[in-house]
């Protein structure tokens, strides 16, 4: 559907970032998950854990900030592909066209074995539902009608090798391919399969997915980018804008109507609306995107990219006085990007680029991402009710050349600059004099020996 399983191994870290709400901005899940599915606040992944590549189920409470294992398969070697749940149903598909079930309403659960048809063997490594239907698609195509309980060899006689199932408006799409591109297409619920067209010399695809609006985005070896318009009977390449890689493709994911993102290769990120493709190569280039999927909130899930973990917001949450607010990243190199006007610290329009601490006053929220390569943290948030910065008037005197300034009032612990300017329309002219001084409750004192020329004005400014 969305992704692609081909790439295995240890679960390392399940959780990266918030994105987006309209899928703006990527977010890893872990270096091998293979996939995700969510029921509301319940978040189920699966992993293949350890040497003996031995797949596992992990359940999450907390939209996916933390996971523990619920279900490991009982034989070593016994990979899990896919998983897929119709809200209360869940089945998982693996190596041998094993299928394992549950009913997730109903606690323990309890894993089943679906009964699959004597003398079908591979692997089915994509699983689809749709109006009380089930699909997996593999080295065979699986159908079921009862919740995964019993399945069906649907498999065309010509059928090799498939990698991907979806659904669009009624109709279900395979793709897949071992030496070029193969693909099949049913429109009476999985019961039989026709083939579908591809432009000759399409390399084998790896992940297929539907917009809901007719449009079906296939990707694949070498870059391989095919759209179909009519629910994936016939497929073109798609014109990227001048865009050029040669990645391979392995998972995509619609954001809307002709609206998509694509992982490949190598960190490989493109966004596709339309013709205009945007393409992001991470500095690290030795892991690649293997799954995308929007959460309940349509925020972009990356699989296959280490984990970037969030800042620390260290700051007050009260205060009288002005309160000055320090990021803290986990790691040095992350650069951090911070927000406090209610925009989206990711946006690179509005966003601050972390540079020291700040001082904020009123009632703020502080919100502020860490990035590495291009994929963001989890977005973190704070909400701060500061004392609004006291404006005080300055007493100047000039006495032989010698300038004494003196701000009337100050608060305790609030440390001033003063500053001076010599152009008063240049906001950037004006520049700090003398030391900060911290405030006591006592008047401040400043004495500047000799007057810098041509100096029009004089402030002071509260610095962290």
């Amino acid at each position: 559907m969305k992704r692609q399983k081909f790439i295995l191994g240890p679960l390392l870290t399940l959780w990266l970032a918030i994105i987006s709400a309209y899928a703006q901005y990527p977010q890893g899940m872990g270096l091998d998950t293979v996939d995700v599915v969510t029921l509301g606040t319940d978040w189920l992944a699966i992993d293949n854990e350890g040497a003996d590549n031995r797949g596992r189920v992990l359940h999450s409470t907390d939209n996916g900030e933390t996971f523990s294992v619920i279900y490991e398969a009982p034989v070593a070697g016994d990979a899990f592909h896919t998983i897929a749940t119709d809200g209360t149903t869940v089945v998982v598909s693996g190596a041998d066209s094993v299928m394992r079930r549950t009913n997730f309403s109903v606690q323990p659960w309890v894993w089943e074995e679906g009964d699959v048809p004597g003398g079908v063997f591979g692997d089915i490594r994509d699983l689809a539902h749709l109006d009380g239907t089930w699909i997996g698609a593999g080295d065979t195509i699986l159908r079921s009608t009862n919740g995964g309980e019993t399945w069906t060899d649907v498999s065309p006689l010509t059928m090799i090798l498939l990698n991907a199932v979806t659904d669009s408006n009624g109709s279900w799409v395979a793709v897949g391919g071992l030496f070029g591109a193969e693909g099949y297409r049913s429109t009476n619920d999985g019961a039989t399969w026709q083939s579908v067209n591809f432009p000759v010399n399409t390399p084998p695809l790896r992940s297929v997915t539907a917009d809901g609006f007719g449009n079906v985005l296939a990707v694949g070896e070498g870059g391989a980018v095919l759209l179909s318009t009519d629910n994936g009977q016939n497929f073109a390449v798609v014109d990227m804008g001048g865009a050029s890689f040669s990645q391979d493709l392995n998972a995509v994911v619609a954001t809307g109507e002709n609206s998509w993102w694509i992982g490949g290769q190598e960190r490989l990120l493109i966004s596709l609306v339309g013709s205009n493709a945007t393409v992001s190569l991470a500095e690290d280039t030795e892991v690649d995107v293997n799954g995308l999927w929007l959460n309940p909130e349509g925020e972009l899930l990356l699989s296959g990219v280490e984990a970037v973990p969030p800042p620390e917001i260290d700051a007050e949450t009260a205060s009288s006085d002005p309160i000055e607010v320090t990021l803290i990243a986990v790691d040095s190199e992350d650069d951090l990007f911070y927000s406090v006007d209610g925009s989206d610290p990711r946006d690179p329009d509005t966003r601050q680029t972390y540079a020291g601490p700040f001082v904020v006053t009123g009632s703020v929220t502080v919100q502020a991402v860490a990035a590495r390569g291009g994929v963001y943290s989890q977005l973190v948030s704070r909400e701060i009710e500061a004392g609004e910065l006291q404006i005080f008037s300055l007493d100047i005197a000039l006495d032989n050349n010698t300038l004494m300034i003196t701000q009337d009032s100050s608060s305790t612990g609030i440390s001033y600059q003063l500053q001076g300017t010599t152009n008063l329309s240049d906001p950037e002219s004006w520049q700090n004099q003398d030391d900060p001084k911290s405030g006591t409750g006592a008047p401040l004192q400043w004495i500047i020996d000799p007057i810098p020329p041509g100096t029009q004005a004089w402030r002071t400014r509260v610095v962290p």
